[in-house]
């Protein structure tokens, strides 16, 4: 039964990754915008984890797809997918003609696959031994039975084999196993579940490295797809206030869904919604609220810098993390599919928007800490940014005082607070490539005369922001309570 499951999964995906692929790989759409744009797959997670793949290793995929360059293989993404599977996992799940097509060819797919990839540019060679994380949810399964619980999830995709489960050094609850072992890892229950969190180990350095503590009231100005934003709610401790940002209507739905599975967020029926509201394209921007135990978590339909610091809303923050869209040039999709790398003129835009987002979060009040990280290795978009945003009232310090960045990379005119930045390489860290810097506010935070104590008020679903959101926020605001009367007459039958 589950190894049907598992085939039939796969299948799926290979359609939803060749969709992913035909557009990126023999189109001139980005990534993101191929898997959350409006017509992306429906499990957006698992089509970018193999779409990222595939795109790391181009030059091998590309050799081998010429073999069958005259035969009748439909999706030329598709036909990718399967290539990859094959020539890196030795498997090949699925059916049909296609696969037929491949398992014929196989022995010359391998070899032009091994070929390519062999005289391929050094960028793959970075990210060969970079391990596949999985992060337990400890908000759900206590740190004592973490591992037991892993293995014994995992293990069902590799009976009988020895797995080379390492427990990481950093992040509680975050462990690794090799990339080769990764395959069918999301069709596993307990990843649907939201018990285990496929995360990388970069991804979840914000959380730890911000500094949040349980009564704190936290911004991710950046949210989605949602699993940074459940990390910083588990660090909450079950007190507190998270807001949750995010300005594209379906990426907010995946974020709102996200939160669902991994922090149980309620009322459930609300959040569906919610969700489906936002897909539909009805609710174009605003604000809904939910509890996660007892902690309250805000998502704002909207853009972050159009968000005041002032308003009832945001006053009284604590922590902003900030990891906005960036050139991507830490990931092994876009090392392989870039080639030169990007224009020198989209690095810059990139860059005025990072300071953009950055120095608007440095004027939240109360704030005593704003973490920035990007998945970005080019100084223009890291130091530079923090450099260009820094003042007086702002310190970069050291998040994380266990943490080697590796070799020091040799510069002219460096900052004096560059050794307390973090920056990963798949290298030295074998995870993807990474830059995070903490602000801590110098003197002591603003207060303001506005006052809202984070107090357990059991909603009666959700509710429009008074202020601080678009200006669509009225209309939200009756769109939401007719939410909630339609879910209290699901409740009352």
């Amino acid at each position: 039964s589950f190894h049907f499951e598992f085939v039939f999964f796969m299948a799926l995906v290979y359609r939803d990754v060749g969709r992913v692929l035909d557009q990126v790989m023999f189109g001139k759409v980005g990534i993101k915008d191929a898997v959350f744009g409006p017509s992306g797959p429906k499990s957006p997670r698992a089509a970018y984890g193999l779409a990222s793949k595939v795109l790391a290793h181009q030059a091998g995929v590309r050799a081998a797809l010429e073999l069958l360059k005259d035969a009748d293989i439909g999706s030329r993404g598709v036909a990718s997918a399967m290539i990859y599977d094959l020539a890196v996992n030795q498997r090949l799940h699925g059916g049909g003609a296609l696969k037929r097509l491949i398992q014929q060819n196989q022995r010359d797919i391998e070899d032009a696959y091994r070929s390519a990839e062999g005289g391929a540019t050094s960028c793959n060679q970075r990210f060969e031994n970079v391990r596949r994380y999985v992060r337990v949810n400890l908000s759900r399964i206590p740190t004592v039975r973490s591992e037991r619980f892993l293995r014994k999830a995992v293990q069902k995709l590799f009976p009988g084999e020895v797995l080379d489960l390492q427990r990481d050094s950093h992040v509680a609850g975050l462990f690794s196993l090799p990339s080769t072992s990764s395959c069918g890892m999301a069709t596993l229950k307990e990843v649907a579940e939201g018990d285990l969190i496929l995360q990388d180990k970069s991804s979840c350095l914000a959380a730890i490295c911000s500094g949040v503590k349980p009564g704190d009231v936290v911004v991710d100005a950046c949210a989605a797809p949602g699993s940074k934003t459940a990390h910083l709610l588990q660090c909450l401790g079950g007190q507190g206030k998270i807001i949750a940002c995010e300005r594209n209507p379906r990426r907010a739905a995946v974020l709102a869904r996200r939160l669902r599975t991994l922090c149980r967020i309620e009322p459930a029926d609300a959040v569906e919604e919610l969700c489906l509201s936002l897909e539909n394209g009805s609710i174009p921007a605003g604000a809904a609220e939910f509890w996660a135990g007892d902690v309250r978590v805000h998502i704002v339909v909207g853009d972050f810098l159009s968000q005041s610091p002032q308003s009832k809303l945001f006053h009284d923050v604590d922590v902003v993390v900030v990891d906005p869209s960036c050139s991507g040039t830490g990931l092994p999709s876009h090392a392989a599919s870039s080639g030169s790398g990007p224009s020198l003129a989209r690095v810059r835009k990139l860059a005025d928007f990072q300071a953009k987002i950055l120095s608007h979060a440095l004027k939240f009040p109360k704030a005593r800490t704003v973490c920035y990280s990007t998945c970005s290795v080019l100084e223009q978009e890291n130091e530079g940014v923090v450099k260009r945003c820094l003042n007086s009232s702002w310190q970069v310090v050291e998040p994380l005082p266990s943490w080697d960045n590796g070799p020091a990379v040799s510069a002219e005119d460096v900052p004096a607070w560059s050794s307390r930045l973090i920056r990963c390489t798949p290298e030295v860290h074998l995870c993807r490539g990474f830059f995070l810097a903490r602000l801590d506010r110098c003197g002591n935070p603003i207060v303001s005369d506005v006052s809202e104590p984070v107090t357990r008020k059991r909603p009666a679903g959700i509710s429009a922001l008074e202020d601080g959101t678009d200006k669509m926020s009225a209309n939200v605001g009756i769109a939401m309570r007719r939410i909630q009367i339609n879910a209290a007459k699901k409740r009352r039958r």
